[in-house]
């Protein structure tokens, strides 16, 4: 073996192990900003999640507050004094109103409504959101 060729042999080495270290680092410095666009999109749809958790809570608080003000109204026009009121009237009830449905956001994304409806007398299917 001649020291030419040890040269050239030690250059192509040389070369071979800079390609290697290279590719490494564009491996790894690509990988690194695939983990982050993957946490972030994790952290978008954990909190979208969370969202909409908070807006079925509310609904649910909301009907729930609508069946206590329906009972308690129902209550109340159920005194002898309120029924007297209310036959003496030509129209004692007067039309609801935009104020008086509490569930207007829900017209919007229909899909956080349960897929079929727990009411044995009413059967409305909502559509689901697929899982992105």
């Amino acid at each position: 073996m001649t020291t030419e060729f040890i040269s050239a042999l030690i250059g192509a080495v040389g070369t071979i192990v800079a390609a290697c270290v290279g590719v490494l680092t564009w491996y790894l410095a690509t990988r690194a900003d695939r983990l982050k666009e993957m946490s972030e999109r994790e952290a978008e749809r954990l909190r979208d999640t969370e969202a909409r958790d908070q807006r079925v809570l509310d609904i649910v608080v909301a009907l729930h507050s609508e069946v206590l003000a329906g009972l308690l109204a129902n209550r109340r026009q159920l005194t002898p004094a309120e029924a007297r009121y209310a036959l003496a009237q030509d129209n004692p009830f007067a039309t609801p109103d935009d104020t008086d449905f509490v569930f207007d956001s829900v017209k919007n994304d229909i899909t956080i409504l349960p897929a079929r409806s727990s009411m044995p007398w009413c059967n409305i299917t909502a559509p689901r959101a697929r899982p992105t």
